[in-house]
């Protein structure tokens, strides 16, 4: 009777050593993204005589018996939290976290543990790729999983200049993340912090690993200059934009509009690969394309194919002339649209044929400019009058930026007056001379001949500028009627003779 007793209490102290003690509740599972230390923080059991703590990697998971590697025993029941690094974990043989990892703690009466734990949390695992086209970080990881532990939202932190910095949140059953990347190269970094609380209502986070990876941006122009459109011809505006040749860069594409803010779209053949230079030029050709207004900008295109800079507007001088009676009035439109504005514009002549002589220069900002170019003066040089402007900047990119318009060119029909009298001795300066008074003609083809009565020629020249002063033989002529003969050519090119008579009078 006595043995059956003791036997019977043995059973029941090694039942009671035995039996499944319920374990401590982990609180959260962490990871510090700066040094990869792993802490696990729990909440101690609610059973008493609890001497003996066991936190545990879980390596084994079948759904009913879990098991894994200790990482340390405990010997007191306590609310607690450890730290550890991975390094002295076997089972975990990288050394930095590639992957997520459960853990698990049990409680045992005495010194035997059993491996039926239920409380196991994991830490989130976060992986990042860089990817262009465009330009953006994408951001993953493992949710965070752990017994009676709700997830309300997930935080991403950009880890790439010592502080974090939130760059997004999303929802708790979210796990990836697209973040844009406009700026920096090189090794950039980002982890996720988990917003949660744990079976007891209490708030916590758990962050992620830091995950990185490398940023190739390309370095886009400081600067996309349009530095002039002056026109070459009827037919032709010669182009030029200067470039940021430090840029990574090497696509541009010449637009055009016949308005100022556009739309701007793309000249035929005016796409450029592999641009290198400081300076793109370009010539734009088409029938009588030099005489309407048209603005010119270049675009950067990045390797996505968008516009990442865009110059200013070129646009060419259109002159344009009004004749009236006694002048040639000159209006042109004003060029558009150098940063620093216009420094001067310059108006050039020609005279039937001639050398260009710059005539004017004036600043002026005008959308509209004009000048009256008064030709009573020319009427004795020429018949055919050409002009064109020539625009300059104030502080050039280029130094060789300037833009001229197209040439306009007038012809002047010819006049001609012939005095019927003269008198040497007059009072009158301008009336003591005898010569036509022409305007427009053809001053290579001008001859001016006068005969007396008796058909002597008294006076002969081929300069429009030279008159008969009234002396014939150095002598004073008789007074009386004398015959003229003019030979000119005309604005058409037709030679034109004039035969008359006028009157040499000494009396007025």
């Amino acid at each position: 009777m006595r043995t059956k007793t003791w036997v019977s209490m043995l059973a029941l102290l090694l039942g009671h050593l035995v039996r499944a003690v319920e374990p401590p509740q982990i609180a959260y599972v962490s990871v510090d993204p700066a040094t990869e230390k792993i802490t696990v923080a729990w909440y101690k059991s609610p059973e008493t005589n609890v001497n003996f703590l066991r936190l545990s990697i879980v390596t084994n998971d079948n759904g009913q018996t879990i098991s894994g590697e200790t990482i340390k025993d405990f010997t007191q029941n306590t609310d607690n939290e450890y730290s550890f690094s991975i390094d002295n974990v076997s089972s975990i043989t990288s050394t930095q976290i590639n992957k997520s990892y459960l853990f698990a703690i049990a409680a045992s009466l005495g010194s035997s543990i059993s491996p039926n734990y239920i409380n196991g949390h994991s830490t989130i695992f976060t992986t990042v790729k860089f990817t262009t086209c465009p330009n953006k970080m994408s951001i993953s990881w493992t949710k965070y999983k752990g017994y009676g532990a709700t997830v309300a939202k997930y935080n991403i932190y950009d880890f790439n200049n010592g502080a974090p910095e939130l760059v997004g949140s999303v929802a708790g059953d979210q796990s990836t993340f697209d973040y844009e990347v406009t700026e920096g190269n090189g090794e950039s970094c980002y982890y996720v912090e988990a917003e949660m609380t744990d079976l007891k209502g209490i708030a916590h986070k758990s962050t992620s690993n830091k995950a990185c990876a490398q940023v190739k941006l390309p370095v886009l122009p400081a600067y996309l200059v349009a530095d002039y459109a002056t026109v070459a011809n009827d037919n032709q505006i010669d182009l030029s934009f200067s470039i940021d040749t430090s840029s990574d860069i090497t696509h541009y594409i010449l637009a055009r509009s016949d308005k100022p803010k556009g739309p701007y779209l793309t000249v035929d053949s005016g796409d450029f690969k592999t641009v290198k230079t400081p300076q793109l030029t370009y010539s734009a050709k088409g029938d009588s394309i030099a005489l309407k207004l048209n603005y010119y900008k270049i675009y950067a295109i990045g390797e996505c194919g968008d516009t990442v800079l865009a110059s200013n507007a070129a646009s060419n001088i259109v002159l344009n002339i009004k004749e009236s009676a006694k002048s040639n009035d000159l209006g042109w439109t004003g060029y558009y649209e150098w940063p620093g504005g216009v420094k001067v514009y310059e108006v050039y002549r020609s005279v039937d044929d001639g050398a260009f002589e710059d005539i004017h220069h004036e600043k002026l900002n005008d959308d509209s400019i004009t000048y009256r170019d008064m030709i009573e003066q020319l009427a004795q040089d020429g018949q055919k009058v050409c002009y064109y402007v020539v625009a300059y900047p104030e502080n050039p990119k280029n130094p060789n930026a300037k833009s001229t318009s197209n040439q306009r060119c007038v012809t002047r029909e010819s006049r001609v007056f012939i005095p019927d009298a003269f008198n040497p001795s007059s009072p009158v300066a301008e009336n003591r001379l005898f010569k036509p008074v022409v305007a427009f003609i053809n001053l290579g083809k001008y001859e001016f001949k006068v005969f007396n009565r008796w058909n002597e020629l008294v006076f002969h020249t081929q300069k429009t500028t030279e008159a008969w002063d009234g002396t014939y033989k150095s002598k004073m002529a008789s007074e009386g009627t004398y015959i003229y003969y003019l030979k000119y050519e005309n604005e058409k090119g037709t030679t034109v003779e004039k035969h008359g008579t006028f009157n040499l009078i000494f009396n007025e």
